[in-house]
């Protein structure tokens, strides 16, 4: 996603609007694996696990996280963080828009080892839960496996923390479709998804001072929309008056839950408060790559 927003006009978007039936977040006090799956095939908008992570798991995470060589924070300078992050750790599949792909996996191939060192000393959190919804999908002859491009392997997760973004939103109002159709990452198969749905996963690691809710509108825009907002590689900046006339989701989001929706449909980051440190989440993308075949990437 861009770094900086250009203002738009205000329009009324256009696009796909579920019914009630699929436009929920349904939630459970556990991982509910065949819940995952029916938000992965598109049969409900999405799914939230609370409390599925210990804190002490979390803590570890967040030590790794925050000590990490590979750490790119804003206080230092760095020019490839989107402008509302403070910190992040892994490959940004959205810088795309800027660089050749290449540049992405030459970082994936950098950074593996200490991305992979986010979960020392936790017995890997990240292996279980794809170790898990593999296992069921593999039960319904259903395949998953990281998305490649020429035999390079993607990103499997990043982590990304937001801090003292008090007004406004810390993530403004956008969609993730745009970016999967840009020019840039078109022989990547990302770009190849079964009716272009991607589901984002987000396990939510720290975010003890409250704030920072889920925003979710029923409306996944098209393209037409996306032309007179001159939304040229991205879906970032739909205006809160534009997203006005439909129906949203405000969805708490505490330490320790695990939560899916998709991400073709707009969504945010509520602003956080004043004082309260930070917002930090690991997530990760999944689709359809064919009817038996699903990917993940980030």
């Amino acid at each position: 996603m861009s770094d900086t927003l250009s203002p738009t006009p205000s329009i009324q978007l256009q696009g796909i609007v579920h019914p009630d039936s699929y436009f929920q977040i349904v939630e459970r006090n556990e991982i509910d694996w065949q819940l995952w799956i029916e938000v992965l095939q598109g049969k409900v908008a999405g799914a939230m696990f609370r409390g599925a992570l210990k804190q002490e798991f979390r803590q570890q995470i967040c030590h790794n996280f925050w000590h990490n060589p590979s750490l790119q924070q804003k206080s230092d300078g760095s020019l490839s963080l989107d402008y509302h992050y403070s910190a992040m750790l892994g490959p940004n599949i959205g810088m795309t828009v800027r660089e050749p792909l290449e540049v992405y996996f030459d970082r994936v191939e950098k950074t593996s080892k200490d991305v992979q060192a986010l979960f020392a000393n936790t017995g890997d959190f990240f292996r279980f839960l794809l170790g898990g919804i593999k296992k069921h999908l593999s039960n319904q002859g259903l395949h998953l496996r990281l998305a490649e491009y020429n035999g390079r392997k993607a990103a499997e997760y990043k982590m990304r923390s937001w801090g003292n973004i008090t007004e406004g939103f810390a993530l403004v109002p956008h969609e993730d479709n745009r970016l999967l159709r840009s020019p840039h990452i078109k022989d990547f198969e990302v770009a190849q998804l079964v009716n272009g749905r991607a589901i984002i996963g987000v396990i939510c690691l720290e975010n003890s001072a409250g704030g920072g809710d889920l925003h979710y509108w029923n409306i996944s825009p098209n393209d037409q929309t996306r032309e007179v907002l001159r939304f040229k590689y991205d879906g970032v900046g739909y205006t809160p008056e534009s997203l006005a006339d439909f129906d949203e989701i405000v969805l708490p989001i505490r330490s320790g839950d695990i939560y899916l929706f998709d991400s073709t449909k707009v969504h945010a980051v509520g602003p956080l408060p004043k004082e309260g440190g930070q917002r930090s989440t690991i997530s990760w993308f999944m689709g359809f790559l064919d009817p038996t075949t699903a990917i993940y990437w980030a």
